[in-house]
């Protein structure tokens, strides 16, 4: 689609000028420049200066960052984002003519006051992987294992993280991402998958010597002298909805950390008294 402006007006982004909708052009009334109207002179009225704008063709994908915003490409055509206030603009050419003399040219930023939902939505879950912090375990034993003596693994649980962007008043999208999986590999080749953050020691099995029924674990040999090199990886389910009434879900948060986990053994010295 294509957008007229009168020459010597300000480019649509710095005017306010938009696209709704997905992304595509609004349309204004074309109008004349400021000299064309007739007068009572034997000179020929002054031709018009025409403007248009019309969005860009950009082969690239894929996404990058840059000075506080992000850039994204999507079927040929490149957005700029700003995630803190939700603002989204279309990469266009604006081309103003006398007739067919082409007197000048701008690549600009076009507004986009009702942007897809789901283009806002992957911003915002890019934000989330930013912001959220990679798992800090909570694990029991807490500073060493023992040889025979049953774990409990979790990580701290930071609660769903929600975050919402508003291109204009009225349009908004909000995307929450929640803890849906911590995996623990325990450095030797097991793996324990658990749902959430884990399964935190309840105070009523601090004097026990069982691992926790959902998510636990046993190391059954020391590791020659030296710590388990255990790595957790978090799983991060992202949702979002949005003032159009449609939702979706973005590709899942991946986040990991490791520690080095010391593992001893006790053994019982003595035997019964003479």
């Amino acid at each position: 689609m294509v957008l007229l402006f009168l020459f010597g007006t300000s480019s649509p982004a710095e005017a306010g000028g938009s696209a709704g909708g997905g992304g595509g052009l609004a349309v204004t009334d074309e109008a004349t420049a400021e000299g064309s109207e007739p007068s009572d002179s034997d000179d020929p009225p002054e031709v018009p200066v025409v403007c248009t704008t019309t969005e860009l063709t950009v082969p690239q994908r894929g996404r990058y960052e840059s000075g506080g915003y992000t850039y994204v490409f999507v079927d040929a055509r490149q957005f700029r984002f700003d995630s803190e206030t939700g603002a989204s603009w279309v990469r266009a050419q604006k081309t103003c003519r006398r007739g067919d003399e082409v007197v000048s040219g701008d690549t600009i930023w076009l507004l986009i006051t009702d942007p897809d939902p789901a283009l806002v939505a992957s911003i915002l879950r890019d934000r989330a992987a930013r912001e959220i912090d990679p798992p800090a375990p909570a694990l029991s034993p807490t500073d060493q294992g023992v040889v025979q003596l049953g774990m409990w693994l979790a990580v701290d649980d930071p609660g769903p993280y929600e975050v919402t962007a508003s291109a204009a008043p009225g349009s908004w999208v909000t995307a929450r991402a929640e803890l849906s999986q911590t995996v623990f590999d325990m450095g030797n080749g097991d793996v324990v998958e658990c749902t959430g953050a884990g399964d935190p020691i309840p105070d009523s099995a601090l004097d026990s010597a069982d691992p926790s029924p959902v998510c636990g674990y046993t190391y059954r040999d020391l590791n020659d002298g030296r710590p388990y090199p255990v790595t957790i990886t978090s799983t991060w389910t992202v949702t979002w909805t949005s003032s159009r009434g449609v939702s979706g879900v973005q590709p899942p948060i991946v986040l990991t950390s490791t520690l080095d986990y010391p593992v001893v053994e006790i053994q019982t010295v003595g035997g019964p008294a003479d």
